[in-house]
């Protein structure tokens, strides 16, 4: 498997490539190889999980501002061991508090909470993103639990009252509509225990994140779109 490097036409952005084929994250353009070039073609009725997952594999690119991921890590509490406090979920350390991070996509944040000493659970809709997550994950010299979910989260439940921490991590705007937004946002909240923490980011409004689709977008040729958040 080879990994290559160009720039994207539409937006700028560095595309990561594996094999003969990537998106861009602006989800405006697609690449292929053709004798030794990578041609813009256009992806009219490609579905958006096959999007999103060859997307992912281009993400290794891209890894997190060492101030972003400083900023997790500096409101994070020192260890995630919760004395005499049991989480409602099997996992091997029950003595460990219970995170869950939610768009998870392929990292960094995860492994962060691992590290951390947290057991995880971590949802994404995107396979290859879990994939790449999980790859992460391993390296982590914590033996506590990482659990990945595959799910929409316009579609997710969570149980109330049943873990410590939430992390949502710049992927709110990539939600179907402001209603889903508000609801997945009422049951993170209602899945804290009482004392628990919620950790929420999101991109800036710039010219430049709304080139690279961060803030608004489409998935599938336009047929899936997302739009900004919105006070």
């Amino acid at each position: 498997m080879s990994f290559n490097v160009i720039s994207c036409g539409y937006c700028n952005s560095s595309v990561g490539f594996f094999d003969d084929k990537a998106y861009c994250e602006c989800g405006k353009t697609r690449y292929v190889k053709n004798e030794g070039n990578y041609c813009h073609k256009d992806f009219e009725g490609d579905d958006e999980m096959s999007v999103r997952d060859i997307q992912a594999k281009g993400y290794l690119l891209h890894d997190k501002f060492p101030t972003q991921i400083s900023s997790v890590k500096s409101w994070l509490p020192d260890n995630a061991v919760a004395v005499d406090k049991k989480t409602k979920y099997s996992t091997p350390n029950r003595n460990r508090k219970l995170a869950l991070d939610l768009g998870c996509g392929p990292g960094p944040y995860t492994k962060l909470l691992k590290d951390q000493g947290y057991n995880v659970i971590a949802v994404d809709y995107s396979a290859q993103s879990l994939k790449i997550n999980s790859l992460k994950c391993v390296e982590s010299q914590q033996g506590n639990e990482v659990v990945f979910v595959q799910e929409d989260l316009n579609d997710l439940f969570l149980m109330e009252n049943s873990v410590d921490l939430v992390l949502m991590a710049d992927f709110l705007q990539h939600m179907g509509s402001r209603k889903n937004r508000e609801r997945l946002l009422q049951e993170a909240f209602s899945a804290l225990k009482i004392g628990g923490q919620f950790y929420l980011s999101f991109f800036n409004i710039n010219i430049k994140n709304y080139l690279k689709g961060d803030i608004h977008g489409n998935f599938s040729g336009g047929k899936i779109s997302y739009e900004r958040l919105t006070p």
